[in-house]
């Protein structure tokens, strides 16, 4: 879990890891192949991988085809896009059977274009069919610059949600309120309210409140991690960082512990939208390989020698508002209990973790860090 924030300490706010996972491993399918050479990480690496055997690696395509068919079945409830392609320059001859493997199990063919001679029109290529993929949200992948005539292999990656909330936030509700960037800094955002009963954890050992955000039907629910205060001189998020893994958020986020409660819920109204080009961190967490001339493998891809993966491109978008649409706010007061009794206080008005999951198969569309509006 600690890669994900090798990812977003890069400077963004969101990332979507099982759609960077599911690209990384139609890349890695040009690699994993009988006869091929498996050079281990660096020992440093974050990353634990062995050489898969031809069985295990055809396990963990089928994998990722039935999450995605589950993932993208047609609903009113909520929208997701999801888009992964792999372009190569017409120098670089791809082999039939990896052809077929990527139509198999993702529903994608590797596309061939002229990086030598038209890199500019193949950027607007790349970058208008995935605005098209994406019903218009996620623009500009590809900045002007970031692919020029030696560039031979990209990876390019995007996600696109929209979701309804199973119990809107009341517009008239929304005020505009301080958001507290650390100790000394605050700037303003449009603060939706909520008050009701939600399903929360409270985890001692990182003092941070978790709060469930269930999505109509149930299918996606946002989770959010919010630590008790800024308690250091930065964002206040490092204690609760240092401890998340994949297994302590399972067991933070179970049935078990989870527990229902009333309580009294601020939270940002805001688009997150971040763009990654993910060469650097990948090359830093021991996936080096890929990126080196002389050391690269590609040879189940293509029979073209010395043929390395010039970048992976990935970006994100999502939208956190009162039902799912734009909506107008107002300005109030600052943030007080909205009611008597005994409710809980759930005000996100500092640094906060979030993470939107697919209830069903337990498989984690987004992360993110929302540390400044």
């Amino acid at each position: 879990m600690n890669m994900t924030w090798a990812f977003l300490s890069l400077s963004g706010c969101i990332l979507s890891w099982r759609n960077l996972d599911m690209g990384i491993w139609v890349c890695f399918s040009g690699i994993y192949s009988k006869g091929n050479n498996w050079r281990r990480p660096h020992p440093s690496s974050t990353w634990k991988l062995k050489k898969p055997s031809p069985k295990t690696s055809s396990n963990i395509h089928s994998r990722f085809l039935e999450l995605s068919q589950e993932i993208n079945k047609p609903t009113k409830h909520f929208l997701l896009r999801s888009v992964s392609q792999l372009y190569a320059d017409k120098s670089v001859p791809f082999q039939k059977e990896f052809i077929l493997s990527m139509k198999k199990y993702y529903n994608a063919e590797p596309q061939t274009v002229n990086f030598q001679e038209a890199a500019e029109e193949v950027r607007k290529e790349i970058n208008s069919w995935v605005e098209h993929q994406t019903e218009g949200k996620i623009q500009n992948l590809l900045n002007e610059g970031s692919i020029d005539s030696l560039t031979e292999l990209i990876l390019v990656n995007a996600l696109y949600f929209r979701g309804n909330w199973a119990k809107p936030f009341k517009k008239q509700d929304t005020t505009q309120q301080p958001f507290r960037l650390n100790k000394r800094t605050s700037k303003p955002v449009k603060m939706m309210f909520q008050h009701g009963n939600f399903n929360w954890n409270y985890i001692k050992e990182v003092k941070t409140q978790i709060l469930e955000l269930q999505y109509v039907n149930n299918d996606l629910s946002m989770f959010i991690l919010l630590p008790d205060d800024i308690t250091d001189d930065t964002t206040g998020l490092e204690m609760l960082e240092n401890k998340l893994t994949y297994e302590a958020l399972s067991k933070w986020t179970s049935p078990e512990e989870m527990e229902e409660i009333e309580a009294n819920v601020y939270l940002p109204r805001t688009q997150l939208e971040d763009h990654y080009e993910l060469k650097a961190a990948l090359t830093s967490m021991g996936i080096t390989d890929a990126f080196t001339v002389g050391q690269a493998n590609f040879t189940a891809m293509s029979e073209k020698r010395n043929l390395i993966l010039s970048q992976v491109f990935h970006k994100c978008f999502v939208d956190i508002n009162e039902e799912g649409t734009e909506a107008a706010a107002s300005t109030g007061a600052t943030i007080d209990g909205r009611s008597t009794g005994g409710a809980t206080l759930f005000a996100a008005d500092h640094p906060f973790l979030f993470f939107i999951r697919h209830n069903e198969t337990k498989s984690i569309l987004f992360w993110g860090r929302f540390c400044c509006p």
